[in-house]
């Protein structure tokens, strides 16, 4: 039977190292391999597609918090894969993007932001909510943000369940900057302006600090435009007993030699952690082999060819008679 979920793999582990004790250890190993396998390389197995549609006049749009890492950015209206331009470069040829206009977007810039899907309407207190009773006393949840006088503060709120519990800073309008929690909760976090309830951004339970990435459209889109992304999912480390990881079960031995590597170290027995951690090596070389994105095209089967192609060409000489053309290597 394969050894998929994350119950199932502590028990493997914990019979390989004679210590079945120290599950949250174990656990924390296996997330610090799949950490590893996941930013190896760009897995063509987390690969997805999504749309969004662009507004008249916006020039900035915020993406799914699952996004990682953009792999294509396109439009059909008149068929264009957007180009990333850096921020040095963009800002060296064009300062002032606000000034050149609206229209079809060609080029596209990317940040990230860690914090708030939505901006304080006002100068204003926050509140936070748990979507479960069970949330107690026991976790908190810390804000960052200016306060009126724009100065860098932070406030720590323990959470009272599904009672909203109030800030005692007020935040300057815009000025929120992150937030996060201390652990796993039963419920959804909502981090709210106490004004209205109106929700600035949702924390899952298994979420410590929710994050996204921004974009940018260049030239600013002048109507409802959709645009089609292709995205790398972002990771999803295993917590609760029935979690599974997102790479294909064949592979799960690949994590579990590099879960080994870090318990070996873990219980100081060196040659075992070396042995590990070459088996680990070999099987992240394997899963990179096989996920080779170029394995199936067809271009790969049939031979690459060059863009201009090596020939024997005729050339005609002005200091050799015309009915003796010279030869030579050209391109056609």
């Amino acid at each position: 039977m394969a050894i998929r979920t994350l119950s199932e793999q502590r028990g493997y582990l914990g019979t390989i190292i004679k210590d079945t004790t120290i599950n949250s250890t174990i656990t924390d190993c296996l997330n610090l391999a799949l950490s590893e396998l996941y930013y190896s390389h760009p897995w063509s197995s987390l690969r997805r597609k999504t749309t969004f549609s662009t507004v008249a006049s916006q020039e900035e749009y915020r993406l799914d918090e699952e996004v990682e890492k953009i792999m294509l950015l396109r439009q059909r209206t008149t068929p264009t894969v957007l180009t990333y331009v850096p921020d040095r470069d963009f800002y060296r040829h064009i300062p002032a993007p606000e000034d050149r206009g609206t229209g079809t977007p060609r080029y596209y810039r990317q940040w990230e932001e860690t914090g708030f899907t939505t901006s304080l309407a006002a100068d204003d207190t926050i509140e936070v909510v748990s979507s479960s009773t069970s949330d107690g006393s026991g976790f908190n949840v810390r804000v960052w943000g200016r306060n009126t006088n724009g100065i860098s503060i932070a406030e720590t709120l323990t959470l009272n369940g599904t009672t909203a519990v109030t800030s005692t800073n007020t935040f300057d309008e815009a000025s929120l900057l992150r937030v996060s929690k201390s652990a796993n909760t039963t419920g959804v976090i909502s981090v709210r302006r106490t004004t209205g309830s109106t929700v600035l951004i949702r924390i899952a339970p298994t979420e410590a600090s929710p994050r996204s990435k921004i974009i940018a459209l260049y030239p600013i889109p002048s109507a409802v435009i959709t645009m089609y992304l292709e995205y790398l999912e972002r990771l999803q480390l295993l917590v609760a007993d029935a979690d599974v990881p997102q790479f294909d079960v064949q592979w799960n031995w690949v994590l579990q030699e590099g879960a080994l590597q870090h318990l070996w170290r873990f219980k100081r027995e060196d040659e075992k952690a070396i042995a590990a951690t070459v088996a680990f090596q070999r099987g992240l070389k394997l899963m990179k082999q096989a996920d080779d994105p170029v394995a199936y095209d067809m271009v790969k089967v049939v031979g690459r060819r060059p863009l201009m192609l090596p020939a024997i060409v005729k050339y005609y000489n002005d200091s050799v008679d015309d009915a003796f053309p010279s030869y030579g290597v050209g391109w056609w």
